[in-house]
């Protein structure tokens, strides 16, 4: 049938991005200090663009504008939630190969009304000795309190994690099986990973596909990190996105067992697994 969808507006980038250049900013709705929503845009030459709606009354008013994030000098792509970071690549002086780096950016103003300007000014740098991919956080249980760390795919190939310390207010890689053992030992460069957790049994899904086409779910126990469950399938092509999504659950049906894993291929059509 026709799509129900239809164009509202449009925006210029001024250069080309790529599948990890959008990003989605929390609204009010996502709880206290979440932001005014929208949406960033990172494009391959350093800039970024935010779009969002202006609730003017009786309609919607688009509005889009450069963000004035520090030190972006190349190419960029960042994902957005209590923190945001971004991947870039910066030519050395001595040549033209990249030396990638993680800004992370960070408002350390308890209490305080969220403020993406403000954030935009507050930069942590990490040179990376790796090619960044997908760059996203999660939430994790560590002994009493809930910490967003962030996790990042490379080339080498594997997947980083960084967390934060909370002396010194630094971020540091950690090894990923402390607090990710299902995402150690992956066989390819990995294009896509998503990790979900299960309100109210402890448990988390994650799942992450690869270059060479391997794909992985995993359910673990969040406080001991046993890996409850894992799957896997090989794909044809490489994995382009995967997503974990849950539908409404069957009348006496385990709400763990609602949820489906979408996989996008380079090669094949999309598949649901369930």
């Amino acid at each position: 049938g026709r799509c129900p969808l239809v164009e509202d507006s449009f925006s210029r980038l001024g250069s080309q991005s790529n599948v990890y250049g959008l990003t989605a900013l929390p609204g009010p709705a996502a709880g206290p200090g979440a932001g005014p929503g929208g949406l960033l845009a990172a494009a391959l030459k350093g800039k970024v663009l935010l779009f969002r709606y202006l609730q003017l009354r009786p309609r919607l008013r688009p509005l889009a504008r450069e963000m004035q994030f520090t030190y972006i000098p190349g190419t960029g792509r960042g994902e957005f939630g209590a923190f945001w970071g971004g991947c870039f690549g910066d030519p050395q002086d001595s040549g033209d190969k990249p030396s990638p780096f993680l800004n992370i950016y960070c408002d350390y103003e308890p209490g305080s009304e969220f403020d993406l300007d403000s954030v935009a000014q507050s930069c942590l740098n990490l040179e990376l000795r790796f090619t960044p991919f997908q760059l996203c956080h999660a939430q994790v249980q560590v002994g009493e309190h809930q910490e967003t760390v962030f996790l990042l795919s490379g080339n080498d190939p594997g997947i980083h994690l960084y967390r934060e310390n909370r002396g010194s207010h630094q971020f540091e890689e950690q090894p990923i099986e402390r607090l990710f053992p299902e995402l150690r030992d992956v066989p390819s460069n990995v294009l896509w990973l998503d990790v979900q957790p299960l309100p109210g049994s402890g448990h988390r899904l994650s799942a992450f596909g690869c270059q060479s086409g391997f794909v992985r779910a995993a359910r673990v126990h969040q406080a001991s990190r046993a890996v409850l469950q894992s799957w896997s399938v090989q794909q044809d092509g490489p994995v382009c996105t995967v997503l974990l999504f849950p539908l409404p659950p069957e009348p006496h049906e385990d709400p763990e067992d609602s949820w489906s894993l979408l996989v996008g291929s380079a090669l094949e059509a999309a598949v649901v697994y369930r």
